[in-house]
C-alpha cells in the first residue's frame, strides 16, 4: 500500500481541488494522510469532512510548525510500504500513482519519479479536465538512475532531482529519516536520499501539476530565505561521508557557485550582510577542504576568486563559456 501525504497549511481555495485529483487516481490501493498544520482558515473542517466520508482518509491536527514539521507527522502515521508526498494546493494527474507504482515495481528501484510542470494560478481550470485525460507513457523513454546521476542533477539544480513531491519512494529507504527544519529542504532531504539509494527510475511524462500561486514563495523576490539557501547548500555538504570524496567535491563546486549567486542576488539590498555574513561562516568552514579536494585547479581558483571578487567571478565565467560556444560551433 502507499501512503500519500499532504502538508495543508491555509489553502482553503485549493484544498478541495488537490484532495479530489488524488482520489480520482486509477490506482486504489493507498491511504490519504491529511495533516493540517495549524490552519486558521477553512482547511481543517475540509479535512474532517473528507475523513468523515472517505475510510481511506487520516487527519492529524498539529500545531503549526512548517512544511517539513507536517511531512513528518504525516510520516510518523503511514503505515504504507511505499511514500508519496503531494502539496495541499497542488493537482496529480489521476494516472500519477499508477505510473509511478508500475514503474517502482518493474525492476529492483529505490523510488520511482515522474516529472512536474509549473502551471500559473490562471491556468488551474483548464487542468481540470486535463488530469483526467488519458496519457501515454513511451516505454523507451523510461530511464534508469544511479546515484551519481541523481547527485549530478542535485549538484546541477535539476528541479525534477530537487523536489520531494513528484517520487514514490520505498519507506525501507527513508526508514528513521525526517525533513530537516530549512529553506529549499526538499534539496537536502534528496541529498540524504542520495547517500543511501543504489538505482531508481525515471518515466519522463508531466503528471505532477506545481501551481504557482501570486504571493508565493517562489514569486517573492528577494528576501531573507534566499540568502539562508546558503546554509541548506552547506548542510548538504555536511550530510555526504567523508569517505565519498567524489561527491563532495562536486557539492563544494556547486556550495561556492551559489554563494557567489546569491551574494549577486541580495547585493544593494537590505538582505545583503545576512547574506554575507553566512558566506563568511561557510568559506571558513570549507575553504580548506576545497583546497584539498579533487576538483581542478582552475576550478578551485574560480571558486576563490568568485568568493573574493564577485565581479571578476563573472568576467572569468562569461569569457569561458564564450570560449566552449565557438569551439562547440567549430565543430
Amino acid at each position: 500500500m502507499i501512503s500519500i501525504i499532504v502538508p495543508i497549511y491555509n489553502v482553503e481555495k485549493y484544498l478541495v481541488p488537490c484532495v479530489d485529483s488524488i482520489l480520482d487516481s486509477t490506482y486504489r490501493d493507498f491511504e490519504l494522510i491529511l495533516v493540517d498544520d495549524g490552519s486558521t482558515d477553512g482547511c481543517p473542517a475540509i479535512c474532517d469532512q473528507y475523513a468523515t466520508s472517505n475510510e481511506r482518509i487520516k487527519v492529524v491536527h498539529k500545531v503549526n510548525g512548517g512544511l517539513s514539521d507536517a511531512r513528518n507527522a504525516g510520516m510518523k502515521v503511514a503505515t504504507g510500504d511505499y511514500i508519496l508526498f503531494v502539496d495541499g494546493d497542488d493537482l496529480i494527474h489521476c494516472q500519477m500513482v499508477e505510473v509511478l507504482k508500475n514503474a517502482i515495481d518493474s525492476g529492483d528501484y529505490d523510488f520511482s519519479l515522474v516529472y512536474g510542470v509549473r502551471v500559473d494560478e490562471s491556468a488551474v481550470g483548464d487542468l481540470q479536465e486535463a488530469r483526467l485525460k488519458p496519457k501515454d507513457v513511451d516505454e523507451k523513454a523510461i530511464v534508469q538512475l544511479t546515484a551519481t546521476t541523481f547527485f549530478n542533477g542535485l549538484c546541477g539544480l535539476n528541479y525534477q532531482h530537487e523536489v520531494a513531491w513528484n517520487k514514490l519512494y520505498k519507506r525501507s529507504l527513508i526508514e528513521g529519516m525526517e525533513f530537516a527544519h530549512l529553506i529549499s529542504e526538499d534539496t537536502e532531504w534528496n541529498t540524504r536520499v542520495c547517500q543511501r539509494m543504489k538505482l531508481a527510475i525515471v518515466v519522463p511524462v508531466e503528471l505532477y501539476y506545481y501551481i504557482q500561486r501570486n504571493g508565493s514563495i517562489m514569486n517573492s523576490g528577494i528576501n531573507r530565505k534566499t540568502a539562508e539557501r546558503i546554509r541548506t547548500f552547506k548542510r548538504c555538504l555536511d550530510d555526504i561521508p567523508k569517505e565519498k570524496r567524489e561527491f563532495r567535491d562536486k557539492m563544494l563546486k556547486m556550495l561556492y557557485a551559489k554563494m557567489v549567486l546569491i551574494r549577486r542576488a541580495c547585493k544593494n539590498t537590505e538582505y545583503q550582510e545576512t547574506a554575507d555574513a553566512f558566506c563568511r561562516e561557510v568559506y571558513q568552514d570549507t575553504v580548506k577542504e576545497l583546497l584539498h579536494s579533487n576538483n581542478g585547479l582552475l576550478s578551485k581558483m574560480r571558486s576563490i576568486v568568485g568568493y573574493h571578487f564577485p565581479g571578476l567571478y563573472f568576467l572569468i565565467t562569461d569569457a569561458l563559456d564564450a570560449k566552449a560556444r565557438k569551439s562547440s560551433a567549430a565543430n
